[in-house]
């Protein structure tokens, strides 16, 4: 099979530790890109020292861009727009990619009707936290019509790009998501490469995972993407507040029961999507739904006032 070049796309910024596992995957690819172009927003670690290093090594062609202050979005805009090749290939420095990843995402594009492939990415999960949190969060499959690839694994043409007006570089978070609902306002052609496959490790700790979420969601405030999915969250969890407030002042004898239900609903839920797990993943789960779901709701409150007060409106 002929793969036609592809131009693969990394954005970085403070990545020394995850370069030492992300760039031997990429050196390691069963079908190398005609060239990779790493736009670094400014690193204040080993970064840079780290991609020259590669650079000197790599089988094929790296471009080196220093964008002091750009964000994600940006930076990979500037990236596209200085690629030789027609398709791009979008990848995460966080994530560690399979063999044969880069083959499979750019297979597709042999038909010249396909303008976007969606990759999949898959969760490693070593200690029980990242096990629940990835049980609790991360959809079982991306096999549904609507899946919106994540920028660590995706390829586009850039007649696509252009049409949906590239990365939105008003957004700090959600930029992948907002260029994703761009390409399918704009009618660009999806398909789906199953074997096209990035591992992603999960937040180690609870702080990190509440800044993940309370990210996302902030740019989807601003971004306004799935406002209904918000509303049913913030509304799930302003009648958990309600009865918490009701059982402080007039029922206090109510709360260990709100809590034991609260538990046991969390729980069940992980055990049921981990059945062979036990109580040392069990655990976190009320913790986990506790700590997501608080970070969504102030997160895309947030957002939202941004979007009001300052943002560009979705679209424009």
């Amino acid at each position: 099979m002929k793969h036609i070049p592809v131009t693969l796309i990394v954005a970085v910024k403070n990545e020394e530790k995850r370069l030492k596992e992300f760039l031997p995957s990429v050196a390691a690819q069963s079908f190398y890109p005609a060239e990779m172009i790493v736009s670094d927003g400014g690193s204040s670690d080993g970064t840079w020292a780290y991609l020259i290093n590669f650079k000197g090594q790599a089988p094929f062609p790296v471009k080196l861009l220093q964008l002091f202050g750009a964000n994600i979005a940006k930076s990979r805009n500037e990236a596209i727009g200085t690629a030789k090749y027609p398709v791009v290939a979008i990848t995460d420095a966080s994530c560690v990619l399979d063999k044969a990843w880069l083959r499979e995402i750019t297979a597709p594009f042999e038909l010249p009707e396909i303008e976007v492939v969606s990759g999949r990415y898959i969760p490693e999960a070593n200690t029980a936290l990242q096990q629940c949190t990835a049980a609790l969060t991360i959809s079982e499959s991306p096999y549904f019509t609507k899946f919106l690839p994540s920028g660590r694994s995706v390829a586009f043409t850039k007649a696509a790009w252009r049409k949906a007006g590239g990365y939105p570089q008003w957004l700090n978070y959600g930029e992948d998501t907002y260029f994703d609902l761009a390409l399918r306002k704009h009618g660009c052609t999806f398909v789906l490469a199953p074997e096209a496959v990035v591992y992603w490790e999960q937040r180690k700790s609870i702080g990190d995972l509440w800044s993940q979420f309370w990210c996302c969601a902030r740019g989807d405030g601003q971004a306004d993407a799935f406002p209904n999915s918000y509303r049913y969250i913030i509304s799930i969890w302003a009648c958990m507040l309600l009865s918490v407030l009701g059982g402080i002042f007039f029922r206090p004898w109510l709360l260990p029961f709100i809590a034991v239900v609260f538990i046991l609903i969390s729980v069940c839920l992980a055990k049921r999507k981990l059945p062979s797990a036990g109580i040392r993943v069990w655990r976190w789960a009320p913790v986990i739904l506790l700590v997501v779901k608080t970070a969504q709701t102030m997160g895309f409150i947030l957002g939202t006032a941004e979007r009001v007060t300052y943002c560009k409106a979705p679209g424009e």
